[in-house]
């Protein structure tokens, strides 16, 4: 009957750099240039910490799940065509997903505590950190464009890859028996220190810099955090042996997701200048904790909370 820990962890981080420049510098009254750049980046994991079909006796049990996975991706495209009828073209298209399972329970077994804690905590905090744009400054006509899509999680579809990311925290089908110390059942999807979990800033720029010259500029931002975070004990027993006031217990799921967005499109032309900008963000989440079908006996207090704070900025 000694500790017992079970970790499962997961860092893994993509860093992506992608662009593309064109100039064009012939003296003809007709040059052109154009210059693109495509980025996709995908995380697609799932991490478990887990005690499944067994009989299990320890002095203490520490189940920890981490999910801190992260993209950080620049994507940009530059062009510049000189002369009277000169025209520049750029863009960029920048995709970032991540699609995570970070869980942490035991099921379908017996576990019997004697000597402390028992703690089960299941937490992610992945994130997406992404720039997108372009510039295109030409003498008659200047258009540049950028496209980005962040996604953490994508529906609320069982199937890959249309699914939530979902951070768990459970005890399902099992029988736990505490003798002293603190049950511990917490699911987190949150990002540390405040930081967004997506931070988005898409930009586009187009300059015509003769007498007629025309320019453009458009950029879409879209980013989106779908999710589920759940702590929960589910068809089981838990119970405690000791003298009163020794054994609690805490029940706890916390959603703290955030959305920075950023996003603008400048046209200056001499004779037209048109610049647009349109940016969605949403963030849909199920937060939970609860007892469901569940056989308690616990001397000590009994904590089950949910909580969610997820905020939005978008310029």
């Amino acid at each position: 009957a000694g500790d017992l820990t079970v970790t499962a962890t997961n860092d893994t981080d993509i860093w992506s750099l992608s662009g593309g420049v064109a100039i064009a510098k012939s003296g003809t009254t007709s040059n052109v240039g154009i210059a693109g750049a495509l980025s996709s980046d995908a995380i697609v994991s799932e991490t478990k910490a887990y005690i499944g079909n067994s009989t299990v006796d320890v002095a203490t049990l520490t189940l920890d799940a981490n999910q801190g996975s992260e993209i950080r991706s620049l994507t940009a495209g530059g062009s510049g065509a000189e002369g009277t009828g000169g025209t520049a073209v750029a863009g960029s298209v920048s995709v970032n997903v991540v699609l995570v399972e970070t869980e942490a329970f035991i099921s379908l077994s017996t576990v019997t505590v004697t000597g402390g804690d028992a703690t089960i905590t299941a937490d992610d905090d992945s994130k997406i950190w992404a720039i997108a744009g372009s510039g295109a400054f030409g003498g008659k006509g200047g258009y540049g464009a950028s496209i980005a899509v962040n996604l953490i999680g994508y529906s609320n579809n069982e199937d890959v890859p249309d699914r939530p990311g979902r951070t768990q925290a459970y005890i399902d089908g099992s029988t736990l028996t505490l003798t002293s110390g603190l049950l511990k059942i917490a699911a987190t999807t949150d990002a540390p220190d405040s930081d967004p979990r997506i931070l988005a800033i898409t930009a586009s720029v187009g300059v015509s810099t003769q007498q007629m010259g025309s320019a453009g500029a458009g950029m879409i931002s879209v980013n989106i955090i779908k999710g589920a975070t759940e702590a929960y004990v589910k068809g089981s027993t838990v119970m405690e042996t000791a003298d009163p006031d020794t054994v609690s217990a805490e029940v706890t799921a916390t959603e703290g997701s955030g959305i920075i967005a950023i996003g603008g499109a400048v046209g200056v032309g001499q004779s037209t200048g048109v610049g647009v900008a349109i940016g969605y963000n949403e963030i849909r989440t199920i937060t939970r904790a609860y007892l469901d079908d569940a056989d308690a006996t616990i001397d000590g207090t009994l904590d089950v909370e949910a909580s969610a704070t997820a905020k939005i900025t978008g310029v």
